[in-house]
């Protein structure tokens, strides 16, 4: 059998901590889990399982992560027309994973109940955790805008894309909280009515920098960097402005040197050579 290398060693690990780690919070929940249980049902040490993840919180967004990249993605047999009906597949494939309330609490359905408490814990996921989120109402919002073009040409869905996600956010973390007050059909038809909802979303172009009327031609200079100078510098003018051609302001021409020639050089003069000895002598 074939020696594994450090790399394939490690991905092995890892892949083991996960099995362990999911099958520790499933059963004990994410709360009663220990390193060190999950590092001896891994049949690991406990520096296998710190050398892959730096802490438990890490290890279980590595986990939810994981099953994320697990779920089946099924093709519909006829593709949304309309975003109603886009809206509504998307809170039925939602709604599907939320768990139910006759489950107990630590079903595999129920590992994501801890998501937010844990990442509210610290600044450091909480901002990425945002930008996530933000990227996936912008990703919703361009599939949204194929099915029904903006009437303005500024217009955006971006908005309701974010409405819908604060809709299903909340949906997942009440059935979590509160098994049974949440009725998925309710989730679906509240997403289908905001559909026809207009928040204004309107994106305003970036305005153009003052005073440029064009971008720079390739090999210029980019428009707004400070004036320097560039007296002295041989084959240059004096002072002048490194600015597009649409904006006010100079740019150095390269001109012809005034500097006079050197003079060659005189050959050297005889000189005899010192010999190399210990003794000076007079003269030299």
């Amino acid at each position: 059998m074939a020696r594994l290398t450090r790399a394939e060693t490690q991905e092995r690990n890892r892949a083991k901590v996960l099995a362990a780690a999911r099958a520790e919070f499933a059963e004990r929940g994410y709360r009663e889990a220990k390193i060190d249980d999950i590092a001896d049902r891994a049949e690991l040490t406990r520096g296998a399982v710190y050398s892959n993840f730096p802490g438990k919180r890490a290890l279980y967004f590595a986990v939810l992560a994981d099953l994320a990249e697990r779920v089946p993605v099924t093709a519909l047999e006829e593709p949304a027309l309309t975003v109603r009906e886009a809206l509504a597949e998307v809170a039925r494939a939602w709604v599907t994973r939320l768990p139910l309330a006759t489950e107990d609490e630590r079903q595999p359905s129920r590992l994501s109940m801890h998501l937010i408490p844990e990442i509210l814990a610290d600044e450091v996921t909480r901002r990425p955790y945002a930008q996530l989120m933000q990227l996936n109402a912008v990703l919703l919002g361009l599939a949204m805008e194929r099915l029904r073009p903006p009437k303005e040409p500024d217009g955006r869905l971006v908005r309701l894309a974010e409405s819908v996600l604060t809709v299903l956010q909340g949906a997942a973390q009440l059935s979590a909280a509160a098994p049974g007050f949440v009725e998925p059909f309710n989730v679906i038809r509240v997403c289908e009515q905001l559909a026809a909802l207009d928040l204004g979303d309107r994106w305003a172009p970036a305005p153009l920098l003052p005073g440029c009327g064009r971008p720079p031609s390739p090999g210029r200079r980019r428009p707004g960097r400070p004036t320097r100078s560039v007296a002295g510098r041989r084959g240059w003018s004096a002072t002048a402005s490194w600015r597009c051609s649409g904006c006010t302001g100079s740019r150095p021409q390269r001109t012809r040197s005034a500097r006079p020639r050197r003079a060659p050089r005189s050959p050297r003069s005889w000189r005899p050579v010192r010999p190399r000895s210990c003794c000076r002598w007079p003269g030299w």
